[in-house]
């Protein structure tokens, strides 16, 4: 894949391929679902939000559930979303949606990269 955004019918192949269980893909939907909906309305308010990008980011927010369930599949997430050439945006989705409020000494000791 390029640095081009894959479309949601794409993204939802990779859930797929990579391992995705049809319930982590029922959950990366539903996501989305919400998600589109923020993101339609934030820019109904003027707000410069890349719908797309939102909605490609939500529906392969979980792609590493595919190896692990544990907290860690941000991380991993990242490294096959990385492997499969998704562009970096979609990347940086993939690694930060969990993790808020956790400290540079929390996301060392998790074993998470520490930005």
């Amino acid at each position: 894949m390029s640095e081009r955004l894959p479309s949601a019918e794409e993204a939802l192949e990779l859930l797929s391929e990579s391992g995705c269980t049809p319930q982590v893909i029922k959950h990366c939907k539903m996501v989305t679902s919400i998600a589109m909906e923020i993101a339609k309305a934030c820019r109904q308010r003027g707000l410069n939000v890349d719908v797309e990008l939102v909605r490609v980011g939500a529906l392969l927010h979980d792609i590493g559930r595919s190896r692990t369930h544990s907290v860690n599949h941000v991380v991993r997430g990242a490294e096959i979303a990385r492997s499969l050439g998704l562009p970096k945006p979609v990347v940086s989705i993939i690694e930060r949606h969990v993790g808020g409020g956790i400290s540079l000494n929390e996301a060392k000791r998790l074993g998470w990269p520490t930005k």
